[in-house]
């Protein structure tokens, strides 16, 4: 399969992911929370950290399926950086899965897909070397 009609189908899955994990988010409102404790100050916080790695993991997942040479050009060189950065990254998730008040409410399924797909792209992008077009073998494996 060459490149372009990889990068269509993973493309095509990536969206249908996307459109799973809108549903999930769609039924949070509908179940009983304690909307003060969710938006205190800490709670903002956490969930804007998330939602920031998330979509940051997402912009890497779609650049390495289209235009690999512009992240393998933008990636950090440095390798004590990249693992300096990937331990502040590694603490977000720990923090929101284990302490924040939003655990109980990220705990679907396609919500934690998405996400993981998004975190080993922001690992690649940290600490890898050279990335391939697209999700391949070793891709995978950080998944």
């Amino acid at each position: 399969m060459n490149s372009k009609n990889y990068s269509i189908l993973m493309s095509i899955g990536l969206l249908g992911g996307l459109i799973k994990l809108w549903r999930e988010i769609s039924m949070i409102s509908t179940v009983e929370q304690n909307w003060g404790k969710l938006f205190s100050p800490a709670g903002i916080l956490a969930m804007f950290v998330y939602i920031l790695l998330f979509l940051v993991g997402l912009f890497l997942l779609v650049m390495g399926l289209w235009r690999v040479e512009t992240l393998n050009r933008a990636a950090l060189k440095s390798n004590q950086t990249g693992w300096l950065l990937l331990t502040v990254v590694i603490l977000i998730p720990i923090y929101v899965y284990l302490y924040s008040a939003w655990q109980n409410i990220l705990s679907f399924p396609w919500t934690h897909f998405m996400f993981a797909l998004g975190f080993a792209q922001v690992t690649l992008f940290l600490v890898g070397q050279n990335r391939h077009n697209g999700l391949d073998g070793a891709n995978l494996l950080l998944h």
